[in-house]
């Protein structure tokens, strides 16, 4: 009967360890988040000249609708 006790206490204390060193023990993880902040500042950049194109393009087909008709 007080075996079946320590087994549950080993249990606790071996998953309890598990758990530590999933949270302690692991590596960081480095990222370097300039680089990424700097390419979604071109995306960024990149989708704002299209719209620009897009805006232009559209005043142009309604133009030439007009033309047309």
């Amino acid at each position: 009967m007080k075996l079946k006790g320590l087994q549950g206490y080993l249990l606790f204390a071996i998953l309890g360890g598990f758990v530590a060193w999933m949270v302690w023990g692991q590596p960081k993880i480095e990222v370097d988040v300039e680089s990424y902040e700097l390419k979604i500042q071109l995306l960024e950049q990149r989708i704002d000249s299209i719209k620009t194109q897009n805006t232009e393009l559209k005043v142009e087909a309604d133009s030439l609708n007009i033309r047309i008709s």
